[in-house]
């Protein structure tokens, strides 16, 4: 029963839209890299991949926190509703 409650619930999620900043965002690191790529700044790519690195690891850190805080959420939710 709660199985078939879960589904309904993962069912109104809402798409993942990427927004014209995120896109941006994207498009000016990118050409960042090629330009530093294009005049061999060796020092500002290792200096970038730093930092990107760990930008993604605490991308992957918040995203499963907030994965955790959700689950519990609706946990709680789900038990107060029965």
């Amino acid at each position: 029963m709660w199985q078939s409650r879960l589904h309904k619930l993962l069912m109104n999620w809402n798409p993942i839209e990427i927004s014209a900043e995120t896109q941006f965002s994207e498009i000016s690191t990118a050409q960042a890299i090629q330009e530093r790529y294009a005049h061999k700044d060796l020092e500002a790519l290792y200096k970038m991949a730093l930092l990107l690195n760990q930008m993604a690891h605490q991308q992957r850190t918040m995203a499963k926190w907030l994965a955790k805080e959700a689950a519990s959420n609706l946990t709680r939710q789900t038990e107060l509703s029965s």
